[in-house]
């Protein structure tokens, strides 16, 4: 729930990096405003897998790359998914992730489970506490990564147990790209 003008600065800054920038998306009426701040790339939560009003209004709008997280899907949800979207299946790429802190349910197997099943590329989302794992992650190949990042401040989050604090970001991707 940031101002909007926050958008556009980001979308700005990165731009200017030569960075991409991406929205998490749950709501079709805000991509118009994301059109507007010149997003590069849009995600999709799992509990919206198979929001077809989402996933339609995307497709009508955007040529543009799309995310889904199968975080809290099975392959029942991945199935229908997949075949909702089986003409335009290049704009997509599915995020395989646990929504569990703990390294016993990161299962990273299934990366290249998803690809051989559905002919797609599978990236892989961080929730696991222990980063080394994003480290693991590549020796399965995964298309993209997505991981948390946050400030050097003290106060807390939801998210902070897996994510990359800003201090440490720069030597994170470094040895990310040398792995």
């Amino acid at each position: 729930q940031l101002p909007k003008e926050f958008y556009f600065r980001a979308a700005k800054k990165l731009k200017k990096n030569k960075l991409k920038f991406g929205i998490t998306l749950a709501d079709p009426e805000k991509i118009t405003f994301c059109k507007q701040i010149g997003v590069d790339f849009y995600k999709i939560l799992s509990p919206d897998i198979n929001n077809k009003e989402l996933i339609t209004e995307l497709l009508k709008s955007t040529n543009k790359k799309i995310f889904v997280s199968t975080g809290l899907s099975d392959l029942n949800e991945i199935n229908k998914f997949v075949r909702f979207v089986k003409n335009r299946k290049k704009q997509f790429t599915l995020i395989h992730t646990q929504l569990r802190p703990n390294l016993d349910f990161v299962n990273l197997k299934a990366i290249p489970f998803l690809k051989e099943k559905y002919k797609m590329p599978i990236a892989f989302g961080n929730h696991c506490e222990n980063l080394n794992v994003i480290y693991v992650s590549l020796g399965f190949e995964p298309s993209d990564i997505f991981f948390y990042v946050k400030d050097n401040k003290t106060k807390k989050h939801q998210d902070d147990i897996y994510a990359v604090s800003l201090h440490d970001l720069s030597k994170f991707i470094k040895n990310l790209k040398k792995l």
